[in-house]
């Protein structure tokens, strides 16, 4: 597939639209790296560099369309898949550098066991102000791919066990769907253990 399917929402549900266009935002007005500044255009603008990104790189993948959603439950619900082919972006501190963790929505960060295998001090969850800051987006809705805000990705070893997976694309309305393997391929993200089953 050369180009993402939209999809549309139909009864609480993602489901495809099959002649609907794919999303075509404005560009999005230039902007100084670490502004806090969350119209419209901008995120939208991070949803036209991911599937600029994919399409370039020729993988298949699908947009999907949906009720904005603000947890993990509430995505895999719309969307109409697992909790565990979600992959969670969390934008983290390690010593003095900001690092992106992709992991399963349905695992945690084990963040003792990622102080000790990768020789960090001291580790920790960007706040809110940071997560603006380094990537013009609300909390929630960051694509899995640090590389679009010059951060490094870690991905955790579990998302493999998900054939395709499922994300936030800059906007909590708007998701992306595809597989595995194409993420890996895309992003070359470093992989590892970083988490641990919830409330495990």
């Amino acid at each position: 597939m050369e180009n993402g399917l939209v999809l549309g929402l139909i009864g609480g549900r993602a489901s495809i639209a099959p002649w609907a266009p794919r999303i075509s935002p404005q560009p999005a007005p230039s902007r100084q790296r670490g502004t806090c500044n969350l119209e419209p255009s901008i995120t939208m603008s991070v949803v036209e560099r991911l599937t600029e990104l994919l399409d370039q790189q020729g993988v298949a993948f699908q947009v999907i369309r949906h009720d904005p959603v603000y947890t993990s439950e509430e995505a895999a619900r719309v969307r109409g898949t697992s909790l565990a082919s979600g992959a969670k972006a969390l934008v983290c501190k390690a010593d003095e550098q900001f690092v992106m963790f992709v992991v399963p929505a349905n695992r945690r960060l084990a963040s003792k066991m990622v102080r000790r295998n990768e020789s960090i001090r001291r580790l920790r969850f960007a706040n809110r102000a940071e997560v603006i800051q380094l990537t013009g987006l609300q909390p929630g809705s960051i694509p899995p791919f640090g590389s679009l805000f010059d951060l490094p990705t870690w991905c955790d070893e579990a998302m493999a066990e998900q054939p395709a997976i499922n994300f936030n694309a800059g906007d909590h309305a708007v998701s992306i769907h595809m597989s595995y393997a194409d993420y890996v391929y895309v992003e070359r993200p470093k992989l590892g253990r970083f988490t641990a089953v919830e409330n495990g």
